[in-house]
């Protein structure tokens, strides 16, 4: 039989192929020659899941522990509270409850219940806190003055003469 080799395609395309029995082999993809009775895909398994925090989901840890508790508030006033999209939220509770550091309550309308206190809560999370710092840059020399951002008093430094 005649086959089609090529190196990549969209899986529409692919699609259109199979649909119309055409043989062929998309390289460490896949292989469809139904005359030969072949039909062979790769496929790719979701990977596991971190066992981190996500961004969001350590957020409103900190938000709990800092500011109010969470316990009880549905997904929406979540979202409203905390800024964040209603979609972000869904999958920071999910993280959250996939570690076990909290559970949800209902079914149509969820909750976030934080069933630890404060301490047992921090310790639970801690392990899969991650930092927020992106990249740590060190200099030998001053900045000059119109680089430098002046931002909240607890992250800058001023030398006083």
């Amino acid at each position: 039989p005649i086959v089609l080799i090529l190196p990549g395609m969209k899986a529409y395309n692919r699609n259109r192929l199979i649909q119309k029995h055409i043989n062929f082999i998309i390289e460490n993809k896949q292989i469809f020659i139904p005359s030969l009775m072949i039909d062979l895909k790769e496929y790719l398994t979701k990977p596991k899941q971190k066992s981190i925090l996500q961004p969001a989901a350590q957020c409103m840890i900190l938000y709990h522990l800092q500011k109010q508790k969470l316990n009880y508030l549905n997904y929406k006033q979540l979202a409203r509270l905390l800024q964040y999209r209603y979609l972000t939220i869904s999958r920071a509770v999910e993280n959250l409850n996939t570690l076990g550091i909290c559970r949800v309550d209902g079914t149509k309308l969820k909750k976030i219940v934080f069933d630890l206190d404060k301490k047992e809560l921090w310790e639970k999370a801690l392990p899969f806190m991650n930092t927020p710092v992106k990249k740590k840059v060190y200099i030998n020399d001053t900045l000059p003055d119109e680089i430098i951002f002046k931002t909240n008093i607890n992250a800058f430094y001023i030398e006083w003469e």
